[in-house]
């Protein structure tokens, strides 16, 4: 019987960027790319070594342009593709009012409201972690 080769596992940073409007961040993936067409949390890979919330900050910046120093870990969760595994560390930051516009976008941006995410379908990963997410997005999640 042939042996079948484990599914590679790789550890991803994803970032719930929350503006001052509690609207959540989302980019929309390029159709080439896994999950494509569909809208995600900005992120990415964790590099060998790197600690996740580096990664966070790293990915954050790098997809959109924007920083904060205010983040929070809010969990971690597995989910298996058919082809891979992914271990998500899933972080919050707050926006400050005077980056309100992601610059330098390697996806598609927008902001959303709570009400707005049933209009922006998502990998099926991202939708088993907004409960962690939603929360924040309102008033009283940012208290």
């Amino acid at each position: 019987m042939p042996s079948i080769a484990p599914k590679p596992c790789h550890d991803i940073a994803l970032v719930a960027a929350i503006n001052a409007d509690q609207q959540l961040l989302l980019l929309k993936r390029a159709e080439q790319q896994h999950c494509g067409a569909l809208w995600s949390l900005p992120g990415g890979k964790v590099e060998k070594e790197e600690p996740p919330l580096t990664a966070a900050q790293r990915e954050l910046l790098e997809e959109t342009g924007l920083q904060s120093n205010d983040w929070h870990h809010l969990g971690e969760q597995r989910y298996d593709y058919q082809d891979r595994t992914l271990h998500f560390h899933i972080y919050r930051c707050q926006i400050n009012s005077d980056q309100r516009a992601p610059h330098h976008c390697t996806e598609q941006p927008a902001w959303v409201s709570i009400e707005q995410l049933i209009h922006h379908p998502m990998p099926e990963a991202n939708q088993t972690m907004m409960p962690l997410i939603l929360p924040f997005l309102t008033s009283q999640g940012l208290a």
